[in-house]
């Protein structure tokens, strides 16, 4: 059986909690990426008794963040190249002061594009356009 070094891992977790109160762990990624960080999140989900534990692709994160996520939060995000658009800008919505958000705008803001109205449909395809991609996946979904 192979000898796993958990002192590395537990080093970080301490420095975390030494400073940070955490209630909700959210790991975020695309494509391989996203599925390099399930077994972490099957390993916490099913080990904690106190922690909302999710995974979310990157957009999915971005143009629909829960409500739930804030100073007490624990993002991890994972791209195996380090440059995937949509978990760069993850990183950057998990560091956002969180807001208040109605119903209506998060519905608004959600990367599917399907019944919206034509102005709403141009509009998101025009910001996942800037971000790098017209259909909403990260570059390594696409076939």
């Amino acid at each position: 059986m192979f000898e796993i070094d958990l002192s590395k891992p537990k080093q970080i977790v301490a420095d975390v909690l030494k400073d940070h109160q955490i209630d909700s762990v959210a790991f975020v990624g695309c494509g391989a990426s996203m599925s390099e960080l399930y077994p972490a999140k099957y390993f916490l989900a099913n080990n904690t008794r106190t922690l909302n534990v999710q995974l979310f692709t990157a957009n999915e994160f971005n143009y629909d963040t829960p409500a739930w996520v804030g100073p007490n939060t624990f993002v991890v995000t994972c791209s195996l190249g380090g440059t995937t658009p949509e978990t760069v800008k993850a990183n950057g919505t998990a560091k956002a002061p969180r807001r208040s958000r109605d119903g209506h705008h998060a519905q608004r803001d959600l990367p599917a594009d399907r019944g919206r109205r034509p102005r709403d449909r141009a509009r998101l395809r025009e910001e996942l356009r800037r971000q790098g991609g017209e259909d909403g996946l990260c570059p390594c979904s696409r076939g």
